[in-house]
């Protein structure tokens, strides 16, 4: 879920915004084909055909914090509004790390988007 605060500006008017809340990102990841031991560097596989091993895979939800910044951009006075919007999230996933065949314990599933969009007040 999300807040969004509208510190400065009137309807009819550009009205610039900031807020946040909380993400829940589900997730799936998935590694097969041949990798290098980085303690002996010796070649093995995983999932691929003739292989021993099965591929690795981690599946979860990872929840985290997200911020965001905007503007709206009124039309028509207050009826019609256009957007554009910053967003960025701070989520990390847990693979399961060596037990379940990756070489770290965790995946990265945050980023920043930008994001646009249309109101209409009805």
């Amino acid at each position: 879920g999300l807040v969004r605060f509208l510190p400065f500006g009137r309807p009819g008017s550009v009205q610039p915004y900031v807020g946040g809340g909380i993400a829940a990102v589900n997730f799936r990841y998935t590694e097969t084909g041949e990798f290098v031991d980085p303690t002996d560097l010796t070649i093995f596989c995983a999932g691929t055909p003739g292989c021993a091993s099965p591929r690795y895979l981690a599946t979860g939800t990872a929840v985290g914090p997200v911020i965001l910044g905007g503007l709206r951009l009124p039309v028509n006075g207050d009826i019609y509004a256009f957007t554009i919007e910053g967003r960025y999230q701070m989520v990390e996933g847990k693979t399961g790390g060596a037990v379940a065949g990756f070489l770290g314990d965790k995946i990265d599933l945050g980023g920043g988007t930008i994001n646009f969009g249309v109101l209409i007040r009805f």
